[in-house]
């Protein structure tokens, strides 16, 4: 049963509390911190690009994606356009942002991967690489929203069978593929 919220309030408070969170971010590297640099001798320079690029890269534009779907009034491939690009701009800055806390470990000599949250990093960027990937594969391949044909047809099972085996369904005319396990 769906529960009956108006989605405009709830965009607004989204919107806001990203601002307000990003500012802050934002504020706490630049004022108290020292600022941001890509090249710096100050090496925590270079870290400081970490949580600003993450937060306002991965986090709040990969959240915009998300609403963007369900929230412009365009055409369907319209909205499905800016979707794609907004994911995919959010996951270079995630990428980028790995990128920064690399570099600054590599060049301050303290190693990589030696906590908890740099492994679960590396895992939530790898699967919603993948993800993306996924999702692009068929849509390049075929060129069509409604055929999934060559690749795309034998992906298809592959990227929905996870969510449809938990919840005990079977993905549409690709139950023979799937076999015995649907």
């Amino acid at each position: 049963m769906a529960v009956g919220i108006n989605a405009m309030p709830v965009t607004f408070a989204a919107h806001a509390l990203a601002v307000i969170a990003a500012i802050m971010v934002l504020v706490w590297n630049i004022s108290y911190r020292g600022g941001l640099a890509w090249e710096a001798e100050n090496k925590n320079l270079i870290f400081n690009l970490h949580p600003v690029l993450m937060l306002i890269g991965f986090i709040i534009l990969g959240g915009e994606a998300i609403i963007s779907y369900k929230s412009l009034p365009l055409e369907k491939p319209v909205k499905k356009l800016i979707h794609l690009i907004l994911h995919a701009i959010a996951l270079a800055l995630g990428i980028w942002g790995i990128c920064a806390a690399f570099k600054n470990h590599n060049e301050s000599g303290i190693p990589n991967l030696y906590s908890l949250h740099s492994w679960i990093g590396i895992g939530v960027i790898s699967l919603y690489a993948f993800q993306l990937h996924s999702v692009l594969l068929p849509w390049r391949v075929t060129k069509s929203e409604k055929r999934f044909t060559s690749v795309a047809r034998n992906t298809r099972p592959i990227r929905l069978y996870p969510c449809g085996w938990e919840r005990g369904f079977r993905v549409p005319g690709e139950a023979d593929f799937l076999g015995e396990w649907c």
